[in-house]
């Protein structure tokens, strides 16, 4: 008896393709959204609007008034580079979702495409928005960590693909 891809795909190995798929499309459509909508200056004006009683407020938290002005200096730095920002969010989460879509399909080639655009999404935006501070650094460390432990997760299927 032959067992088909399906039977012999583990559950752990679907739900991470599931979850990975959403958020590629989270990604493609945020990319589409930073790229060629008026978002970026709507995330900008809300970051202000949010920041601007914490920033003035006198008393507050060194730290907290560091954390509101990295967020509006994180708009700032979004808005003028969105474009590049956009595209590379859509090239990384089309690379992630290929690179799925072959280790679903239990095919070991679609690892490094993951991996490729997991750098892409995370790491070639810094290049713009280093400068912004805390949130920044603090947003990256976060997605870093998700992204570190689903690629040890993928990797732990890289036997039973071929």
């Amino acid at each position: 008896m032959t067992t088909t891809p399906s039977a012999a795909r583990p559950r752990l190995l679907l739900f991470l393709c599931v979850f990975s798929w959403a958020w590629a499309a989270l990604t493609v459509w945020g990319g589409i959204q930073s790229a060629f909508t008026d978002g970026p200056v709507e995330a900008l004006a809300l970051a202000r609007t949010q920041n601007e009683n914490t920033m003035a407020q006198p008393g507050a938290p060194d730290v907290v008034v560091r954390m509101a002005e990295s967020s509006v200096r994180m708009g700032e730095l979004s808005l003028e580079h969105a474009m590049p920002l956009g595209l590379l969010g859509i090239v990384g989460g089309l690379l992630n979702a290929f690179g799925v879509y072959r280790m679903f399909t239990l095919r070991r080639s679609g690892f490094p495409i993951y991996l490729i655009g997991t750098f892409v999404e995370l790491v070639v935006p810094m290049v713009f928005v280093y400068s912004a501070g805390l949130m920044a650094w603090g947003s990256l460390a976060v997605m870093a960590l998700v992204a570190v432990v689903f690629a040890v997760l993928y990797a732990s299927h890289l036997k039973l693909m071929h």
